[in-house]
């Protein structure tokens, strides 16, 4: 079937649906984005130095929760504490004391801007400093950091949603040009602006188990057909065959002046 692809709200309400009906926390669902994105991430690249932006809201917490699977992996984990505003998340909280136990895992908090540059090259970067909540362009100091890590020739890796990237508008501020994205469950609108092509070079879906029946009390916005799709309608011709013994297509088109 075609892939759904819902606006920000309502992904937000198939999210505390499925907490109901699975009941389960926000922080349960958080680990479980955790782990899906560390699977994914495990199977592309290994042995690397991690360093891991996060900002404060939700798509944070789930960076802080990728770092400290990351790092039961053998992965050499940094974690970048991105301010913004004064708005932290209950889980990103949660999640930082959760890493503040743990060894082996570098934070970064209150940084000069100048430090990321110090960055080695080989190392990843993984981005998870905003996320799909994202509603107004990103200007002044968030956009500097964004400006910072665009300027490195690292790998850049983003966790749902490049951040400063609307999910459902055209984007004119600040935001991370990332060379793969993993987005949760569904695929973002955002995805399939060719504006965003610097933005969304590679992006993949994997599922964290929200609710299908939560799922089908939203009305998509738009749906994807992707290739899975197509084969199972798609007929190879055969070398002599012509065009009518291949069906027929109504084709209704036109414009006010033609």
């Amino acid at each position: 079937m075609p892939i759904n692809i819902f606006h920000p709200d309502q992904i937000l309400r198939i999210e505390k649906q499925t907490m109901v009906e699975q009941n389960i926390s926000a922080e349960v669902l958080m680990e479980r984005a955790g782990q899906v994105f560390t699977d994914w991430f495990i199977q592309k690249y290994q042995n690397k130095e991690i360093h891991i932006f996060c900002g404060q809201g939700n798509n944070g917490g789930d960076g802080l929760v990728i770092g400290r699977f990351l790092s039961l992996y053998f992965y050499k984990v940094n974690i970048w504490i991105v301010p913004w505003e004064s708005n932290t998340s209950p889980e990103f909280i949660v999640n930082l004391n959760k890493l503040n136990t743990r060894q082996g895992i570098q934070i970064f908090q209150n940084f000069e801007f100048d430090s990321i540059s110090k960055i080695p090259a080989e190392a990843i970067i993984i981005d998870a400093i905003l996320g799909t909540g994202t509603n107004r362009s990103v200007v002044g100091v968030m956009a500097q950091i964004i400006d910072k890590i665009n300027a490195l020739p690292n790998l850049k890796v983003s966790v749902d949603i490049p951040s400063g990237l609307s999910a459902s508008e055209i984007t004119e501020g600040a935001a991370i040009k990332a060379d793969w994205t993993l987005s949760f469950e569904f695929p973002k609108l955002a995805f399939l602006f060719p504006e965003n092509q610097d933005y969304v070079k590679n992006w993949e879906v994997e599922s964290i188990g929200l609710s299908k029946n939560a799922e089908l009390l939203e009305t998509p916005a738009f749906r994807v057909t992707d290739q899975k799709d197509l084969s199972k309608i798609y007929h190879p011709r055969t070398r002599f065959s012509y065009k009518h013994q291949n069906g027929h297509a109504l084709i209704v088109a036109g414009s006010s002046n033609m």
